[in-house]
């Protein structure tokens, strides 16, 4: 086909369009980039709007910066209503495509040469818009720091004159108290002159006391030899000075006992249930849980001894409150009284660090001595003081134990008698605390197990009960006879659900019941057994004891 000049023509008009367009998109490269940091300036010229409008309403108050102020708010508000106005467009109708980090599509590019097209012209006038608006807030900036300068140079005159005047007033303040220490210093002079001459007159003064007072050792003398006449003078009005002694009870108080008069524990007893009536302490006096102790020598007094050998005219006796304390207390450390930390050993008195309490503590551990049993912890203890109960109605074993047993051990309720009250106490750790005192398993009743007793201490008591029988049954009551139907034996043993938590029994073992009965009657009335609070006893026939009372037989034949 022929090319006309008429299509010759269109093909101009067709490469003309195709150059343009290829134009327009190398222009669109930028496009995202353009866009982006439109978004970024827009966002940050907002705050810094945000900050300069919170600035201003934060100031202080001025009626010119109020006018001011009532110029660029207006400013402020437009240029952010603009900003926001075009951020909602332009992100609503190009963000997706222009922001996106994907290969630019299609629609993409179409979108690009809208924004070309259509939105130069809006940005153009938003920027000048802006522009204007920065010029109206730089112009009103400029006057209010003009305005601030103002006030601060007027401010800074203003404390400059007050820091003048202060500074004079101060000038004239110590001038005024210079004068005043010129004034006391004068004043002073004059009494160190009148100080000077009676310090002279005074040395004349000391001459004569120092001649008297060379004779003061004479005077003494005198003084002295009549102290001693007055004090024969009353020995001689007191019968019973010469023949009295000093006792200190636990509380610190000290009385006199006449030794013509008190001859007898018994006697020394009574009055101190008297003199403890409505006082702390009254409930151990009452059960004899306490010692005397020497003063000089701090040595306990035993009470087997008569008074009138332990006691002399002129002597002293020290009172000590008797506590029980378990295996896992008896090194606590701790003063009752004053709770201060002080250093202790068994048998030995401590005496507390603390000089405003010096409180005496003794902590002992209660043993017996198998050659001597009487001298120790078997020693009878006075019938007078301890309270003669029937502690058990339930004595006899068979399958049931005894409800001492399952009921804890009785304890003195002592509630007015702390130990921090007392002057001086001894903690006892008994025998029967120990756990050493435990021996092997034997026996197990349900929840119960029974312990042997391999202690010195239990051994000793069981040989001492033993004699205590021989001598009262003369021969009626067969005890450890080798035949089982008609003896009568004698054991201690620990019976508890554990060992921390099981108690002394003495068990009367006999195939007859009068046996029991008899060996049970003349037990009790031992004092040592009727102190022993602590203690269970039972009688019984029951077979579980068989076998540990036949092997003791046999060893008994062997030993025969």
């Amino acid at each position: 086909m022929a090319i006309t000049f008429g299509s010759f023509g269109d093909i101009i008009a067709a490469v003309q369009v195709a150059c343009k367009l290829v134009e327009i998109l190398s222009a669109q490269r930028g496009a995202k980039r353009e866009f982006r940091d439109l978004i970024v300036d827009l966002t940050l010229f907002h705050g810094l709007l945000d900050q300069l409008l919170s600035f201003w309403q934060s100031r202080e108050q001025c009626a010119l910066l109020d006018s001011l102020f009532g110029i660029l708010h207006p400013v402020i508000c437009d240029a952010k209503g603009e900003i926001d106005a075009c951020l909602e467009k332009i992100i609503a109708k190009y963000g997706r495509n222009l922001t996106s980090k994907q290969r630019c599509n299609p629609r993409d590019v179409g979108k690009m040469l809208q924004w070309h097209v259509l939105e130069r012209d809006g940005i153009t006038k938003l920027q000048e818009k802006l522009r204007k608006s920065k010029e109206v807030i730089v112009m009103v900036q400029g006057q209010a720091n003009a305005i601030a300068s103002e006030r601060t140079r007027a401010l800074v005159d203003e404390r400059m004159d007050a820091l003048v005047d202060a500074e004079m007033e101060s000038m004239a303040k110590l001038d005024e108290r210079l004068q005043h220490l010129e004034e006391d210093v004068e004043k002073q002079t004059e009494i160190l002159h009148h100080i000077s001459d009676g310090i002279g007159s005074i040395s004349l003064a000391i001459t004569p006391i120092y001649e008297t007072t060379s004779n003061a050792a004479a005077i003494l003398a005198k003084i002295e030899a009549e102290l001693l006449a007055q004090r024969t003078v009353h020995c001689t009005l007191d019968p019973y000075m010469e023949n009295s002694a000093l006792v200190e009870d636990a509380l610190g108080w000290t009385f006199r006992i006449p030794l013509e008069l008190i001859v007898s524990w018994n006697t020394l007893h009574s009055i101190l249930l008297d003199r403890f009536a409505n006082r702390p302490g009254y409930h151990l006096i009452k059960h004899g849980r306490y010692i005397m102790r020497e003063d000089l020598s701090g040595m306990e007094v035993h009470h087997n001894r008569p008074l009138n050998l332990v006691l002399r005219p002129g002597g002293k006796v020290n009172m000590c409150m008797v506590y029980y304390s378990r295996e896992e207390d008896a090194y606590i450390t701790i003063c009752p009284r004053c709770k201060k930390s002080t250093f202790c050993a068994n048998d030995t008195d401590i005496t507390c660090s603390n000089p405003s309490c010096g409180m005496q503590i003794q902590r002992v551990s209660e043993t017996i001595d198998p050659s001597n049993p009487s001298s120790s912890l078997l020693q009878a203890i006075r019938a007078s003081t301890t309270p003669d109960t029937d502690r058990t109605t339930q004595i006899e074993f068979d399958d049931l134990l005894p409800q001492d047993l399952l009921s804890p051990p009785p304890e003195g309720k002592e509630p007015d008698d702390p130990a921090s009250v007392f002057k001086r106490i001894r903690y006892i750790t008994r025998w029967d605390f120990r756990a050493e005192s435990r021996g092997p398993l034997l026996y197990r009743t349900g929840e119960y197990c029974w312990w042997g007793s391999r202690s010195v201490e239990g051994i000793a008591i069981r040989r001492a009960l033993i004699r205590a029988l021989d001598a009262p049954l003369s021969g009626e009551l067969p005890l450890y006879n080798a035949t089982l139907d008609r003896a009568v034996f004698l054991s201690i043993m620990f019976v508890g659900t554990s060992v921390e938590r099981s108690r002394p029994v003495l068990v009367i073992f006999s195939m007859r019941e009068r046996y029991r009965r008899l060996a049970w009657k003349c037990v009790r009335e031992i004092d040592w057994v009727k102190a022993e609070r602590s203690i269970v006893f039972i009688t019984s026939a029951s077979r579980m004891f068989y076998g540990g009372i036949w092997e003791y037989v046999e060893r008994k034949r062997k030993r025969a």
